[in-house]
């Protein structure tokens, strides 16, 4: 971005693409489990570790963040008749991101990045997107406290299905597949 002390002049750089992957676990509100409760639910913790990729020739390092978790919440909630959550939107999740690079240096967020979307199940569905388009300051850490380095955009997560699931998946169609080839016989 321009403007920045990584980037002096008043141009845009282009975007370089960091991809980060692994397990994120969203911990909510025990009235999410109450359909008499009102149609919101706090969401109270995101654990888990997500492991950095490289993004290419540009930046031949993977960066991993650690996150730090501040608030967020799940509004508008619909449930289905047997109380299942079928839609909700994910409101101001926030989480602050810290990423120790190659030779000891330290990037990070002050403040919470935002992200929203709609969900259609609790835990989300594979395919469901949570973004945050909105402009965020980086930060590298240095002897005499933070330094201002640049500005990032336009992150997302995205659920896809677990592995096991996936598998479990495959194995089903094989074995569909095999009854009905067995069936022609």
């Amino acid at each position: 971005m321009a403007g920045t002390p990584l980037n002096r002049e008043l141009v845009d750089t282009p975007f370089i693409a960091c991809r980060a992957v692994g397990d994120l676990t969203f911990v909510f509100d025990p009235a999410l489990n109450d359909p008499s409760q009102p149609t919101t639910a706090a969401i109270v913790g995101v654990t888990g570790t997500l492991t950095g990729e490289s993004p290419g020739f540009l930046l031949p390092y993977s960066l991993t963040p650690d996150l730090e978790f501040l608030h967020g919440s799940l509004t508008d909630i619909v449930r289905d008749g047997s109380g299942e959550v079928i839609s909700a939107n994910v409101a101001d999740l926030q989480m602050r991101w810290r990423i120790d690079g190659p030779m000891g240096i330290t990037l990070f967020t002050q403040a919470g990045l935002p992200f929203n979307g709609v969900v259609t199940s609790i835990p989300f569905a594979a395919g469901t997107v949570l973004a945050g388009p909105d402009l965020f300051e980086g930060y590298m850490a240095t002897p005499n406290g933070p330094l201002f380095v640049a500005y990032g955009r336009n992150r997302t997560l995205t659920a896809v299905p677990e592995p096991a699931s996936t598998a479990l998946a495959g194995l089903g169609a094989i074995g569909v597949l095999a009854a009905a080839r067995r069936g022609r016989r």
